[in-house]
């Protein structure tokens, strides 16, 4: 063995180079491994098609490779894809034999990484990952990753990644499956992922589509009968469906918001309650809706899904058509919550709802069990003057009580939109209406929203309750803006705005604004109505001693002064802050860690 090819044997990374763009000679594919190795190895004779390798040379390479002391396994395919072209599964397999051995591997190509294959115990590659053509990703703990970036349809007739491909004995034992289908097609006689084999043991399964789904067949079914958590991103067009009910799942994660235009929803009301109804055992679910609904069928008879778990249900339907709304309203009138449940329900569209006037299909949820007062989630008072009407306002109404304990959250959208007095004087409306005057926290953020604030009736003077107020865009909140948290007008200054508020949450990007903070702290402070609890967030492109600063000239005006950098929409950054903004578990798609 030459010096160069000594110096491979076990090292604790290996990498091998693959072209397939050019067949093997005659010659090499009968040299003994070490000798392939140090050819392929080399780019500039690199000329290897890992297709035309025998299962048994394959198998010695790694056996070479993957000693005792190696740790990692680095795999560049010159020919996109080329890596899982292979023939038969006996290539693949005879790879998989001596994979358990594999602590990471990449596969990608000069430009493109990708990481694959590490224990959970493992850290992560510290290089940014770009997708490849395909790779997968195994940890010890048998989770699974599938990822696809080609711009054509995978061919299952050549014998590539298909649901045939992987072996039986070995997804038995995965129990995590990730799939991310960018940029590609799936066919009918292809799937990313063997569903029917790997559902047995399966207990978390997330799957990402944003390609196109081109399929002749109805829905490809699966089964889940351990599946806890089950996650469908952007996956308007790709039906996929349970077989049976799913009775361990827990959390469910459904967007049904394609980031594909002029595609074709194939998911159905129908379909989607099915899912929900088999899930009796279900506890939280994010579930979002993708235009154009019109093409969900109506026809038949719909499933009542009787959620008597549910611990958190958010729904939200981005679309400005009637037909969408008549299907979102179909949808929420056949659930059946539990009492105790928090919901959330919020549009993106002109629902022309005014004050007082309740969604029709919510007076039905859980036959008027669920009552919006008894909810312990944040509503929406959603203003976008960028849609067609200056009345496109959600005013989600308490049923059956005239009084409202929830958090109200009133989001303003930011932009150079200019809010005409009509629009303002809705969300005032809004709010001062009886059955929001006990809410105790208000979140107010986007652009101009001094608007609300300001004027003979500004919103905070008829907050008498509210003891939590956060300030979103800082830039947009002013002096003028905050001299209203010690009085209500100019003219009328022996008038408190909200006398119970005690806790502020508020970013400030300029000196200028230190000032004015420390402004309204004086002045509530002498009034006798004193924040104390204050959260300062600031950006972190400021000067090192701004934090200084701020304990410096605020921190003796309150009791609890909490400071945190790049603070913005998250208000967590330190323990001992009460969660008063959102729950990402409910918000965000990204959810925690599976546990």
């Amino acid at each position: 063995m030459s010096a160069r090819q000594q110096s491979y044997y076990g090292t604790r990374a290996f990498a091998i180079l693959v072209d397939a763009t050019k067949p093997v000679s005659a010659s090499e594919s009968l040299l003994p491994p070490q000798t392939l190795l140090a050819s392929t190895t080399n780019p500039a004779k690199s000329n290897v098609t890992i297709q035309q390798i025998p299962p048994e040379i394959i198998a010695a390479i790694f056996s070479f490779v993957l000693d005792d002391r190696s740790e990692a396994c680095h795999l560049f395919p010159k020919g996109v894809g080329n890596l899982f072209r292979l023939r038969d599964n006996s290539r693949l397999q005879s790879v998989a034999q001596v994979c358990h051995r594999w602590r990471e591997i990449l596969i990608g190509t000069s430009s493109l990484w990708s990481s694959v294959f590490y224990p959970e115990s493992w850290p992560r590659p510290s290089k940014s990952c770009n997708l490849t053509s395909h790779f997968l990703k195994r940890r010890t703990a048998g989770a699974l990753y599938i990822h696809w970036t080609g711009r054509v349809p995978p061919d299952a007739g050549r014998g590539e990644l298909s649901r045939d491909t992987l072996d039986p004995l070995e997804v038995q034992q995965i129990h995590e499956l990730h799939v991310r289908v960018m940029q590609g097609v799936w066919s009918e006689g292809w799937l990313p992922f063997p569903l029917t084999l790997a559902a047995s043991n399966l207990e978390r399964l997330c799957v990402t589509h944003e390609g196109t789904w081109k399929s002749a067949s109805e829905v490809p079914l699966f089964e889940g009968p351990v599946l806890r958590r089950l996650a469908f991103l952007y996956m308007s067009n790709v039906p996929i469906f349970p077989g049976n009910p799913l009775p361990a799942l827990t959390s469910l994660i459904l967007i049904l918001d394609s980031p594909c235009a002029n595609l074709r929803p194939k998911w159905r009301v129908k379909d989607l309650l099915s899912l929900v109804a088999s899930a009796y055992s279900l506890q939280q679910a994010y579930l979002s809706f993708l235009p154009p609904v019109e093409r969900w069928a109506h026809e038949g008879t719909y499933p009542v899904a009787v959620l008597n778990h549910l611990r958190k249900l958010s729904v939200t339907l981005l679309d400005y058509c009637t037909s969408a709304r008549d299907s979102f309203h179909l949808f929420l009138s056949h659930l059946r919550l539990p009492a105790n449940c928090a919901l959330r329900v919020s549009h993106s569209m002109d629902l022309r709802i005014y004050p007082g006037v309740v969604i029709p299909a919510l007076e039905r949820i859980s036959d008027a069990h669920v009552v919006y007062d008894a909810l312990r989630c944040s509503w929406y008072a959603n203003i976008d003057p960028a849609c067609s009407s200056s009345t496109s306002v959600l005013s989600v109404q308490a049923v059956g009580s005239s009084e409202c304990t929830m958090p109200i959250r009133l989001d303003i959208s930011a932009g150079p939109h200019t809010y005409t007095e009509d629009t303002v004087s809705l969300v005032r409306e809004t709010l001062s209406v009886q059955r929001f005057s006990t809410a105790t926290r208000l979140w107010i953020s986007g652009a101009h929203t001094y608007h609300l604030l300001r004027g003979p009736n500004p919103v905070l003077a008829t907050l008498s309750n509210v003891h939590t107020l956060i300030l979103v865009d800082a830039t947009l909140v002013n002096r003028e803006d905050l001299a209203l948290l010690w009085h209500s007008d100019a003219s009328a200054s022996n008038l408190t705005s909200l006398p119970c508020l005690t806790t502020l949450f508020v970013r400030l990007e300029q000196a200028q604004q230190l000032a004015d903070v420390r402004e309204v702290l004086c002045h509530r402070l002498s009034s006798g109505y004193p924040i104390r609890r204050l959260l300062v967030g600031y950006d972190g492109m400021l000067h090192s001693a701004w934090e200084e600063q701020i304990r410096d000239r605020l921190g003796n005006m309150v009791e609890e002064l909490f400071i945190g950098v790049d603070a913005y929409d998250r208000m967590s950054w330190c323990s001992t802050v009460p969660r008063v903004c959102t729950d990402e578990e409910e918000t965000s798609i990204y959810w925690p860690p599976w546990r």
